[in-house]
């Protein structure tokens, strides 16, 4: 389904990260995970052209999922466009409107449904 393709799945609890990895293993696509937002940042700033979708827990320690979505946009042309889909419990409106002000491209809420990660993936990297 996504043969060739590779996801930054970041979150700072395991079980989080682990779920995802439940999700994403049937359709080949490959993941690296990061276990908070400035991890994240580091990770894909150090080999942007390998990553077509970041998956973005908003609340984690050293640096939010907001604030990594802000610097990830930062980091040249693969930063601007790759869609980084915020993965999270805070569905309130208002919450989902601050990810895609953060420029986040797409929200997802927890607990997650497998269908919906998988078309929201498909949505953007077919």
């Amino acid at each position: 389904m996504f043969e060739g393709k590779t996801a930054l799945v970041v979150d700072d609890v395991e079980i989080n990260l682990e779920i995802i990895a439940a999700v994403l293993e049937n359709t080949a696509m490959q993941f690296v995970f990061a276990s908070n937002g400035r991890e994240a940042v580091e990770t894909f700033a150090s080999d942007p052209k390998k990553f077509d979708v970041v998956l973005m827990d908003i609340n984690m320690p050293e640096m939010d999922g907001i604030e990594a979505t802000r610097q990830i946009r930062l980091t040249g042309p693969e930063g601007a466009k790759v869609p980084i889909i915020a993965v999270t419990a805070n569905i309130h409106p208002a919450e989902v409107k601050n990810c895609l002000d953060a420029g986040m491209t797409d929200h997802i809420g927890k607990p997650i449904e497998f269908d919906e990660v998988l078309k929201k993936i498909e949505s953007y990297i077919s």
